[in-house]
């Protein structure tokens, strides 16, 4: 009894270690994940300065293109 035992672990052993290389094969890509996360919430927190920065600079600008209109079209009345 003893021998099929041992045969048994032995073959359980190995089905474990199979089972944990599939893991290891399935968690290495994973270790990058935390760096490429930061990395896109900066370009996110970069693209909303922008965005703010854009809207900023499109409402002081329709005042001056509004001024531009109005003396346009006293021009033309001219």
């Amino acid at each position: 009894m003893k021998r099929s035992e041992d045969h048994y672990q032995g073959a359980l052993l190995e089905e474990m270690n199979e089972r944990f290389k599939l893991i290891m094969e399935i968690l290495v890509p994973l270790r990058d994940v935390p760096a490429d996360i930061k990395e896109i919430k900066e370009v996110i927190a970069e693209m909303q300065a922008d965005n703010r920065m854009f809207k900023y600079y499109m409402k002081e600008s329709g005042g001056i293109l509004s001024n531009h209109e109005m003396r346009l079209t006293d021009l033309e009345a001219a």
